[in-house]
Order: structure tokens, then sequence, then C-alpha cells
């Protein structure tokens, strides 16, 4: 069942029960903010609660830029950050095969998470199957080091794609990597287009704390939010925006290596209403 559906069930009743509303609205993870929000407008607007939800949700958007960032002049430089099991190294498969579609070459994958295990084989698997470069080091080997590798060839490559060690956001000492990391890129490239946080839609609300670590740690640019094909929290995008003014510019949308889709407003209200207009 959509959103609207469940909406429109819950609002056409005899005498709409905005109690049941406001909770099933938190239930899917829209926050309070957007929540009270969403009840105050149709308290003062009536009952077209179709427009109503879609301008709410809109109006969480606004003054967020979700294009991503490319280099004029190559190379492009992406650096993905997460935490365990968010899906961070298929996001990064993802992405350089969404970019190689596009045109974009030369494409390099940097293995910086050298400390999960199966992780450097997993995108090595990747890259075979993508057609793309790869510079990887021996497990447990000093990610920086290896980054720093593998950007001495930066020029040879329109897009450089970083991975890094899967993160628990209570670790102060990953975390602090991530600043090591982050001048290790700047002092070889002089550049960071992006830094992708990537997170699990099904982590729902508890995401929250994952952004304010990680965004003290390193500045994340932009989010791509995995799974949210399954996801029973759709709304969890609207607190994130609304609280820390990231913006969201991907979503994968399933398993397949192109079910990754550019972020919009258009995209995501279609995505969680099914289409109904």
């Amino acid at each position: 069942m959509n959103i609207l559906e469940k909406l429109r069930n819950l609002i056409s009743k005899k005498s709409a029960n905005l109690d049941e509303v406001e909770e099933f609205l938190l239930s899917k993870n829209f926050g309070v903010r957007f929540t009270e929000e969403f009840i105050d407008k149709f308290k003062k607007e009536g009952k077209d609660y179709v427009e109503l939800f879609k301008k709410t949700v809109k109006e969480a958007f606004e003054g967020l830029d979700t294009t991503v960032n490319l280099s004029k002049e190559p190379p492009t430089v992406f650096i993905f950050v997460g935490s365990n099991g968010s899906g961070k190294t298929t996001s990064i498969a993802k992405v350089a095969n969404f970019y190689k579609k596009k045109g974009l070459k030369n494409i390099l994958l940097i293995a910086g998470d050298t400390f999960r295990a199966g992780a450097i084989d997993q995108l090595s698997i990747w890259v075979e199957r993508l057609n793309v470069d790869i510079m990887k080091g021996k497990p447990k080997a000093d990610p920086a080091s290896v980054i720093f590798d593998g950007l001495s060839k930066a020029k040879d490559y329109g897009l450089i794609l970083v991975d890094t060690s899967g993160r628990v956001e209570t670790n102060e000492n990953l975390l602090k990597e991530l600043t090591k990391i982050e001048k290790v890129v700047l002092s070889k490239t002089s550049r960071i287009n992006e830094v992708f946080l990537v997170m699990d839609s099904l982590t729902g609300l508890n995401s929250m704390e994952q952004v304010d670590a990680f965004t003290k740690a390193i500045k994340v640019t932009g989010i791509i939010l995995t799974k949210f094909d399954t996801s029973s929290y759709p709304g969890v995008v609207i607190p994130i925006v609304e609280k820390f003014r990231i913006p969201i510019k991907f979503i994968g949308t399933g398993e397949d290596i192109n079910d990754l889709e550019e972020f919009s407003y258009d995209f995501y209200i279609n995505k969680i209403i099914g289409g109904v207009q």
C-alpha cells in the first residue's frame, strides 16, 4: 500500500482521525517536524490531502541542490563513506557503471576498505564486470597509503572512486582516519568533488546518528540511500534533509547494477505515492 492510499483510508473516514494520521507518518519515519507541518496545513487548508502532502514534501527539499558535482577538467573524485552493511561497495560499482554508461572514460576504483574481510575481493569482482581499473593494497594495509598510491596516477583518469573502510559511527579512531584520507586526496588531486555517505534506508531514523557522526569526521556533500525499493521507512529522507541540509544524490532501487537513480523531488514523490496524482 502506498503512502497516499493509507492517508486516503484515514482521512476519508466520516471523521478524520488526525491522531492516526500522525501515528502513521511517524511510523514511516517522516519525522515530527514534517508530520506536524502536514497536519497543520490539512487543518487550515482543507481536504486536498494529495496536494498538501506533495507541497509539504517539496518544501523540505527547497534550497538543496541534488546535482552531482563533476569536474570540468579530469579527474572527478568521489569518496564513499558509510557503516558496514550499508551497501557502500555495491553503490560504488553502481555509480561507476552509471557514469560509464554516460560516456565517462578511464575510471579507477581505489580499494581503500582494507579492513573488512572480502571487501577488496568484492570490489575486484565488480571491476572485472565493469571493465574498469582498480588500485588495491594488501588486506590490513594503511588505507591512506593505498589511496595515496592510487592517486599517483590520477591524471590518467576521468573518474576516480575511493572506497573507505566501513565505519562504526561510535568508533572515534576509524572516524579520525577519514580526516587523514581527506587530506591525502586533497594533497594529490587538489579536489574532492563529492563525499558520498552511503546509508541503508532500512535503518530508519537510526540513520540520523550515522549522519551526525560522519559529518563531524568529513565534509559529506551528498547521500546515497540504498535498499529504497524494499524500505518500509520511505519518509526517512525528510528528517535527514531537514536537519542536516545535505542533499540526497542517488537512490538504490534494487540489487541489479543498473538499479541506481539520480535523486529528485519528482522521482521521490512518485516513488512513495505510487504515481497517484
